[in-house]
């Protein structure tokens, strides 16, 4: 936005004031002309003659110091005019440099609330994905842990389900076992009492050796006992099941007789 300033008017002024000396100075001309036309030559004239051209000497003087008066006003008039004119172009200048950091400060704060904002919302992209992440991890990890059970319950089930059927065989195998021995177990008193054998036996059934584990406390009772064990070698075993099969190589058996 330029400033205006109002200059004063000294045109006017200074017109009359050059017109007034102009007619002065004609006046003067006009009248040392009129008086060097006479031709009378007496000391009286000489008298006047030498008044009017002092007067009008006097006169140009006063005009022409007038005039460069007039013309050092008017010069320092300009000069006055010509410092405003800067004055005037340096707050123009000021100005426009204060609006072009004004403008420059405001695309300045435009951008960096702009780099604000998107860091903002960036921020909240990441916030956003980083609890969708967190999210399906703590799925993830239920469900491998839900699996975790699922496989440590059927592998519970499946061994409760193996250690049931082993027992089982070892079971149906001890009853064989008892049912080859009793016809071979000769025995007249003792049918209140019972010994346990520790058998070791081959893969095949072979009896390598037995002992007495518990006493039934008559040691001719024990020594039948073990000599049927003997006598009815080779047992039967679970040769189709090798974990079966390897709870028979040293087991534990206790002979009661039959009534």
């Amino acid at each position: 936005m330029q400033s205006t300033h109002r200059q004063p008017h000294y045109t006017l002024p200074f017109i009359f004031a050059v017109a007034l000396h102009i007619a002065i100075v004609v006046f003067v001309l006009y009248a040392f002309n009129f008086h060097t036309d006479i031709t009378i030559t007496s000391p009286a004239q000489d008298i006047s003659k030498v008044d009017v051209v002092q007067a009008v000497s006097v006169n140009q003087q006063a005009v022409e110091q007038e005039i460069a008066k007039i013309q050092h006003e008017k010069r320092n008039q300009q000069l006055a005019r010509e410092k405003q004119q800067q004055q005037l172009l340096a707050q123009q200048r000021s100005l426009k440099e204060q609006r072009a950091r004004a403008t420059k400060t405001l695309a300045a704060l435009k951008s960096e609330r702009e780099l604000q904002q998107q860091s903002t919302e960036k921020l909240k992209q990441q916030r956003l994905l980083l609890a969708r992440q967190q999210a399906e991890q703590e799925l993830q990890r239920k469900l491998a842990q839900m699996q975790q059970q699922q496989q440590q319950q059927q592998q519970q089930q499946q061994k409760a389900d193996a250690d049931k059927r082993l027992a089982t065989v070892v079971s149906q195998y001890k009853q064989l076992i008892l049912n080859k021995i009793y016809p071979n177990w000769l025995v007249t008193n003792g049918q209140n009492l019972s010994t346990e054998l520790l058998i070791e036996l081959s893969t095949t059934g072979v009896v390598q050796k037995v002992s007495i584990e518990k006493s039934s406390g008559q040691a001719a009772f024990d020594r039948s006992a073990v000599a049927a064990v003997y006598k009815s070698s080779p047992l039967p075993v679970p040769s189709h099941d090798a974990s079966a099969l390897a709870l028979f190589k040293t087991f534990k058996l206790t002979l009661q007789p039959q009534s």
